[in-house]
């Protein structure tokens, strides 16, 4: 079997289908897409919502709620308490499928009348906004994760602890805008780095300590855009670098991106995978075009 090129129905763009692909759809019994990757992933997206929260009633015990499903969403919408009480039996609402009518259309409408749970929270405390995990204390619009206490601002993290503006991140302690990094503290502006502590501005930095604008360096410290210094050279550089002035500050991060520019990168971030493309994986294996997963 060969590729396929095909033109999709709703941006008009050619997209390829690859001979794995159908092969998987043959597995699955469904044709193959009509949409292309990108709008099908924005239709997935569109679908569900984790980060939008609303005001609204809940149906059954009244209260004034938080919820993904706005008031003007035509559905039930109840509390969590309520959705996981006794009040109420998901069996009660069942029906009867007619096999002449569309599949879709009448899910369509048996999804409007069970009741939805407003927010996805279990064991939450003191964590109002926040949505779609576990384990959850002190937190603030942390939207996916489990294990956090005192996080804001943050999406896709667990196990961390007192840290703000967070991206798909695992076991972190104070850290302050960073993005694809775990098991390290005290990181600001950084990016895939893991088993480190104060770092600044650093980018696939692992087993390293007190560094600057670095990138891809391993079991390094006292290091400044990937130059080595001694521990008092380090501490006198930063002093004149003054990072604690907002202007100074910034002016260190536009360095720091450009230096980055001239640094080599790996393809990939990739551990324990085997004929895989994508990005950020772990013990994956015939993986295509996937993204921050961690196979099992």
């Amino acid at each position: 079997m060969q590729n396929e090129t095909k033109q999709c129905q709703n941006c008009k763009i050619d997209f390829v289908i690859e001979p794995d692909d159908f092969s998987f759809y043959a597995k699955i019994g469904v044709p193959a897409p009509t949409w292309c990757p990108e709008c099908r992933l924005q239709r997935r997206f569109a679908s569900r919502n984790d980060r939008s929260l609303y005001r609204r009633a809940c149906v059954m015990c009244k209260k004034k709620i938080l919820a993904v499903y706005s008031k003007d969403e035509p559905c039930i919408v109840y509390c969590p308490e309520c959705w996981w009480g006794d009040g109420w039996d998901p069996q009660s609402y069942g029906v009867d499928y007619d096999f002449s009518k569309n599949f879709f259309e009448q899910y369509l409408a048996f999804k409007k009348t069970v009741p939805h749970e407003a927010l996805y929270q279990a064991n939450f405390v003191n964590s109002e906004y926040a949505n779609f995990g576990f384990n959850y204390k002190d937190c603030y619009l942390v939207m996916g994760g489990w294990d956090n206490e005192h996080v804001s601002y943050a999406s896709q993290v667990n196990n961390t602890n007192e840290s703000i503006d967070i991206l798909t991140s695992s076991h972190l302690e104070l850290c302050y805008e960073s993005v694809q990094c775990s098991r390290s503290s005290k990181l600001r502006n950084c990016f895939g780095c893991e088993d480190s502590s104060d770092l600044v501005f650093c980018t696939d930095c692992r087993g390293c300590v007190s560094c600057i604008g670095c990138v891809g360096l391993r079991n390094k410290q006292h290091c400044i855009f990937n130059e080595q210094y001694s521990k008092s050279e380090y501490e006198e550089k930063i002093k004149v670098l003054n990072l604690g002035i907002h202007t100074r500050f910034e002016e260190a991060k536009k360095a720091s991106q450009g230096f980055a520019l001239t640094v080599p990168y790996k393809f990939a971030r990739f551990r324990s995978t085997v004929d895989c493309t994508g990005e950020n994986l772990s013990d994956c294996k015939n993986a295509l075009q996937s993204f921050f997963w961690a196979g099992a």
